[in-house]
């Protein structure tokens, strides 16, 4: 069985590890907690892409794959990189899926802490590569940052949009660079919401509806099949 873990922010966490029953930025426990804990565990993938992406892959492919969702709400690549070693290494993935970015860039507007995007990079590229060190075997897919204009992004729009930009730029040069997959998010979600209305896609800017969460499985599923059968 292939085992998938989920890295990433709130748009990866959706509510996952509240029905964990864990506090955002505290690890999920090892060992799994034991009877319906565990069943939760082995089964929650949150409300979000994570989930759309585990029921269309398990409908089409019984027994062929488990999901494991360790995104953190609020999470910056700094903070993903603290918890390396129980929520990712530990679990021994054979697939890891990395959405961040945007956290870098909403915690500097609201609360002056985020950090830059040469920091982004630097610490993103230093996260996969002791991953990598530890698990040779691993795949890794990268997932574009993106962001939309809605209730929480709005005010700050041009520097929400520049900024999550540059994130986006160091991710396309980290895949780039490492010959890693990369899910395409920001300009087809743009395009979507210039048409339809970016309330569709997202609640607020940042965080995916129903809808939204589908279109993001749609473009994760079509990389994950391609990256599979290279």
């Amino acid at each position: 069985m292939t085992t998938i873990l989920f890295q990433g922010d709130s748009i990866t966490d959706m509510n996952c590890r509240q029905l964990l029953g864990m506090p955002p930025f505290q690890p999920v426990p090892e060992p799994p907690m034991p009877g319906y804990g565990d069943i939760l565990r082995n089964n929650v993938v949150g409300t979000g892409y994570p989930n759309m992406v585990s029921g269309e892959l398990t409908l089409k492919n019984p027994g062929k794959y488990k999901f494991i969702n360790r995104g953190m709400s609020g999470a910056r690549i700094t903070d993903a990189y603290c918890n390396i070693k129980v929520d990712v290494i530990n679990l021994k993935p054979d697939v890891i899926s990395m959405l961040f970015g945007v956290n870098g860039v909403a915690h500097d507007i609201t609360m002056q802490n985020g950090i830059s995007a040469e920091k982004f990079e630097r610490v993103y590229r230093q996260y996969i590569a002791e991953i990598k060190e530890a698990l040779p075997q691993v795949k890794i897919m990268l997932m574009e940052p993106y962001v939309l204009n809605g209730y929480l992004t709005k005010d700050h729009w041009d520097e929400f949009f520049t900024e999550t930009g540059k994130r986006s730029a160091a991710v396309k040069s980290i895949a780039e660079d490492l010959h890693l997959p990369l899910v395409l998010l920001q300009e087809k979600m743009s395009e979507y919401a210039d048409q339809y209305g970016s309330e569709l896609l997202t609640m607020d800017g940042i965080h995916p509806t129903s809808a939204g969460s589908v279109f993001i499985a749609e473009k994760w599923i079509d990389q994950f099949s391609h990256m599979m059968h290279e």
